[in-house]
């Protein structure tokens, strides 16, 4: 059966299944042989070991379109970079950094600035104009006062695509929008 990572926590990864059933899978000791790593957003192949518990092994990783390092993530299909506006100020240095690994990987980016409402119009302008003239598309959020935030909705119009969210203020994370 075909599935895609969902999900990757100590050695368990969870498998969407095309059954639409979730599945705790472990990686074949042939991965690490082969030094290849599972990562999510990847499209395998599973043995179902038992249907009941749903439990499985990966078998194989099909192949990937992309993948990045940091966050350990595959086939992706769109990345939002968020950045706050102010509280705190946005490391421009970071910010391009995770630019310039996108273009690397092919991976269209979408910068987010939040916090919006706590920056001076001229400066919220100048950095719109400033990415927007570079050929991104950016957005201006505040999601404390809820604005924007539907536009970020909007932009996987409904479609199944693999996002990946990064972030200054922790982590990366990338989710499967509906």
């Amino acid at each position: 059966m075909q599935g895609k990572i969902i999900k990757g926590i100590a050695g368990f990864y969870y498998v969407y299944g095309e059954d639409d059933a979730l599945y705790e899978c472990k990686a074949k000791g042939i991965f690490r042989k082969d030094n290849q790593k599972p990562l999510v957003g990847d499209n395998v192949e599973i043995t179902i070991l038992d249907e009941a518990e749903r439990r499985g092994n990966l078998i194989r990783i099909l192949p990937r379109k992309n993948s990045l390092i940091r966050p350990a993530v595959a086939n992706v299909d769109q990345a939002f970079v968020i950045f706050a506006m102010e509280d705190p100020k946005p490391n421009f240095m970071l910010l391009d950094r995770f630019l310039i690994m996108m273009e690397q990987a092919g991976i269209p980016a979408i910068i987010c600035f939040n916090k919006k409402d706590l920056a001076s119009e001229k400066e919220t302008q100048e950095l719109y104009q400033t990415y927007q003239n570079c050929g991104y598309q950016v957005l201006l959020t505040s999601a404390l006062k809820e604005d924007g935030i539907e536009e970020i909705h909007r932009r996987h119009n409904g479609v199944q695509l693999h996002h990946c969210f990064l972030h200054r203020q922790g982590l990366p994370a990338s989710v499967s929008l509906p």
